[in-house]
């Protein structure tokens, strides 16, 4: 049963990012089609998709605090961190369409080290076309996606990051 109800809430949230405006306000499509944003993270930092190109890789990873898909993800991202970072890539995780209260208190009592963002309204993730969470987005340093995937795409992150 709670297999079924974890089922639902994801066809739910998908429903709502599906319905979300395509339009994002000072959004620009980035190289490749990617567009750019800015967002907050849980400590009021703001930081810009557009400023890693040429510098780093970025992975983004769509999720939601009730998602128990995304619970076992994000907990497995903590333990892989420290080599995502030390192959030079830069992890997002955006929580889409939840309060900033909610994903706060939700972190906190994680003690996640990434970087936490805050995509309130949905936006953010509708604008890379996000179904269902979690969903993972992994763009190379020249600002390109390069895969998407509900599940860590572990072959493109060690092709992008290699050399």
């Amino acid at each position: 049963m709670k297999k079924y109800l974890n089922i639902m809430a994801c066809v739910i949230i998908s429903l709502f990012l599906a319905s979300c405006s395509q339009a994002q306000e000072g959004a620009s499509a980035d190289k490749g089609g990617v567009r750019d944003f800015t967002l907050q993270d849980i400590d009021n930092t703001t930081y810009t998709l557009s400023s890693y190109r040429n510098n780093q890789p970025v992975v983004l990873f769509f999720w939601t605090t009730w998602c128990s898909f995304c619970q076992r993800e994000i907990k497995s991202l903590q333990e892989h961190y420290p080599e995502i970072a030390k192959q030079g890539a830069e992890l997002f995780a955006i929580d889409a369409g939840e309060s900033a209260a909610t994903v706060r208190a939700f972190i906190k009592s994680q003690a996640y080290s990434f970087k936490v963002l805050l995509d309130t309204d949905g936006k953010v993730a509708n604008s890379f076309g996000v179904i269902g969470v979690p969903t993972f987005v992994l763009i190379d340093k020249s600002g390109e996606i390069v895969a998407t995937d509900h599940s860590f795409p572990q072959e493109k992150f060690k092709e992008i990051t290699s050399g």
